[in-house]
């Protein structure tokens, strides 16, 4: 397995304000980053969110609530939407969409009516269990790409 990049938690959009996160990911085959493009959370998943995903999940949770902790000056209340970006997904079952709605259930705390967009490019199976499960189209908004998702909340407000 290729060595996964560690996580990496924003505090803001300007550079050099990026901190390693509290807890390297264990040997699970994902890598989760977390940045602040235009005024938009977009968490990245590249590999498999399997049953692996479930041994990462702590250190993913504690990562993406921190990231909270991080951002200025008010948490999450300072960005304007949340997308997730699944485009480097090779594969993805319950547990992986477990977990990634739970971490949209902590950002619906602070923005309940915001929707979260959910992109996946030709992450084909991803879609398919976001599908299957409902979760799409009626939790998750779906994006064509992740400048399109951020665009959308820019439009949203004007």
């Amino acid at each position: 397995m290729a060595a996964m990049k560690p996580f990496r938690i924003f505090k803001g959009e300007e550079p050099g304000t990026s901190f390693v996160g509290p807890c390297a990911p264990p040997d699970a085959d994902v890598a989760y980053d977390t940045t602040v493009r235009d005024g938009v959370l977009v968490v990245t998943f590249v590999g498999k969110l399997t049953r692996d995903v479930l041994l990462a999940e702590p250190c993913i949770l504690k990562a993406f609530l921190n990231t909270d902790d991080r951002l200025q000056p008010d948490g999450f209340r300072s960005v304007r939407g949340l997308v997730f970006d699944l485009t480097g997904l090779q594969w993805a079952n319950s547990n992986g969409v477990a977990l990634i709605n739970q971490l949209r259930a902590s950002f619906a705390v602070v923005h309940p009516s915001t929707p979260v967009t959910l992109v996946f490019g030709t992450a084909e199976r991803a879609r398919s269990v976001f599908t299957v499960t409902q979760l799409l189209p009626h939790v998750f908004a779906e994006g064509d790409t992740v400048e399109a998702a951020i665009a959308s909340y820019q439009e949203a407000e004007g």
